[in-house]
């Protein structure tokens, strides 16, 4: 009976330990469909770090390869934009270097569950931009009360 408990025991710091290992590496936490880097628009993610951590934002296109990435080290409480190129009406912190892309999406990886972002397309060329809207940042962790 002991040797059972002990076994148990074990499997249940074993699955805590695998957890924790999991933890410290990226974690997708946001998807961003729509995005775009075309046609004189780019699409922009702003996110905000409420723990030190790393973010990574890559861009794939609708054939869902690849085609730009850039990762930022992000103090706590501090704030970053990436953009798919650079805009008149924001300051880009890191490009993701994207190629000319009509439809595709951008994940968001970070080292942490503990940030927020908010994404938008907006025409490159123009301060205030003269079109933009919000795109839709899908989590990908559960939020509170789910």
């Amino acid at each position: 009976m002991m040797r059972a408990m002990a076994l148990a025991a074990f499997g249940i710091l074993g699955i805590f330990a695998t957890s924790a290992q999991a933890a410290s590496g990226p974690i997708l936490v946001f998807s961003v469909p729509g995005a775009v880097n075309s046609a004189g628009m780019g699409t922009y993610i702003t996110c905000t770090a409420l723990t030190a951590q790393s973010i990574t934002a890559t861009m794939f296109n609708a054939s869902g390869n690849a085609a730009g990435t850039a990762t930022l080290s992000v103090a706590a409480n501090a704030s970053v934009t990436f953009g798919t190129t650079s805009a008149s009406a924001f300051v880009v912190n890191s490009s993701l270097g994207s190629p000319n892309i009509d439809k595709g999406y951008v994940e968001i990886s970070s080292t942490s569950k503990s940030v927020i972002c908010s994404a938008l397309i907006a025409d490159i060329a123009n301060s205030p931009p003269s079109s933009m809207a919000s795109l839709p940042v899908i989590s990908h962790t559960k939020q509170k009360g789910q």
